[in-house]
């Protein structure tokens, strides 16, 4: 599913499944996010870093209407409150219509 404008406020999309927060900064060529986030498994417990997912989302990200050619980068903090902190970086991005991913990890 892809969120469009009325799942979307003041430049935020939350997704209620996880509880990311998200905050899209434009300037310039590229597109910032920022985003802290908890990934909880189905049967409770947590993933410290879940790069194929972050990888995701800067596609979904450089793909949602709105959003300008160029690159869009998010930078992911997880784990934290389990005590085992990772950040991940991830990359996308957007030409014309299209997105790409193009990298992840750190």
């Amino acid at each position: 599913a892809k969120p469009t404008a009325a799942g979307r406020r003041g430049g935020r999309v939350c997704r209620s499944l996880a509880e990311p927060s998200l905050s899209r900064h434009v300037g310039g060529e590229a597109a910032r996010l920022e985003l802290r986030a908890r990934m909880h498994r189905a049967d409770g417990s947590e993933d410290a870093g879940t790069g194929s997912a972050n990888c995701a989302l800067a596609g979904l990200l450089a793909s949602l209407d709105g959003t300008p050619p160029g690159l869009v980068r998010a930078r992911v903090m997880q784990g934290v409150e389990m005590g085992r902190p990772s950040e991940l970086l991830a990359e996308a991005e957007r030409k014309g219509a299209g997105a790409g991913a193009e990298a992840v990890g750190r």
